[in-house]
């Protein structure tokens, strides 16, 4: 996770608005990404002693069929403000 355990989370509520600084964040930290196809539709975003993202995203599954399913995917900002995926939860059906 992004903050410590004795930090508060203020996390800004979802908007729907993805910017292109957000967007290229997002794609920079699935660059060689396996695992399913992922859309974000929504973000919301912490700053603390770094700033960190979670997308809520559309995934698009291909087994045995193609099947689309909600996840929450966080990223933060690591050293050199290279993105880094730092969990990503799928609701499967």
């Amino acid at each position: 996770m992004c903050a410590t355990a004795n930090q508060t989370r203020v996390w800004t509520k979802f908007q729907s608005e993805i910017t292109s600084e957000e967007l290229a964040v997002f794609k920079c930290a699935f660059k060689n990404y396996e695992g399913g196809d992922y859309a974000p539709i929504a973000v919301s975003t912490l700053v603390r002693n770094r700033v960190c993202y979670s997308f809520f995203c559309n995934v698009k599954r291909e087994y045995p069929q193609e099947i689309y399913v909600p996840a929450i995917v966080e990223i933060c900002l690591g050293d050199n403000n290279i993105p880094k995926i730092s969990n990503i939860i799928v609701y499967e059906r």
